[in-house]
């Protein structure tokens, strides 16, 4: 009796460590071709975006110097510090909206696509950017003793006090590294077959 519980044993151990092998196996597989997949660029598979790209576009960088024509000031933001679980935050912005009018887009881009450093991407309307003076912080400062995390970084998009919008992900947006203004009609189109 006691050698068929250990051979039981041993198999349910043999068992688990097969099991083990094929998820790991799969995710091998699986993982690397997500990656690459996540990767692509979608203006391959959207015909619409291809279009939207032979006109001029709008691209902004943390390096702009669109940033450095603009009025800064330092602001403090409670949506930021309750999003984000902080007190007494410091952030340098200038207005999202004084970069739109400084651009001057054609009147038929309605949104900013937010490229972030870590294949993040957001959007953001310009209706939204219009309705809640969003403003976007080029410097960030925390309070003493507060653990930054790495991908806290400007340039982030910063709801001032004035302003009360729903609770929401794209609000919160971080580590952005381009802006690049869109029609949310092509941006949003089905991928053609």
């Amino acid at each position: 009796m006691v050698k068929v519980i250990f051979k039981l044993k041993n198999l349910l151990k043999l068992r688990l460590r097969l099991v083990k092998g094929i998820f790991i196996s799969f995710l091998m597989i699986i993982l690397p071709v997500s990656l690459t997949l996540s990767c692509i660029d979608t203006s391959l598979l959207n015909g619409s975006l291809m279009n939207q790209e032979d006109k001029r576009i709008i691209q902004i960088t943390l390096n702009d110097p669109i940033f450095d024509s603009l009025e800064r000031k330092w602001i403090s933001s409670d949506y930021f510090d309750r999003g984000f679980n902080y007190e007494n935050t410091r952030l340098e912005v200038i207005s999202l909206y004084d970069v739109l009018k400084k651009n001057n887009p054609d009147k038929s881009l309605d949104a900013i696509i937010l490229n972030c450093a870590d294949d993040y991407q957001g959007v953001i309307s310009i209706s939204d950017i219009k309705k809640y003076d969003l403003q976007i912080a080029l410097k960030i400062k925390l309070s003493q003793g507060t653990d930054r995390p790495e991908w806290l970084q400007p340039l982030i998009i910063v709801v001032p006090n004035h302003a009360s919008p729903p609770f929401s992900e794209r609000f919160f947006t971080a580590n952005i590294n381009e802006l690049r203004f869109v029609k949310l009609a092509d941006y949003y189109a089905p991928l053609r077959s």
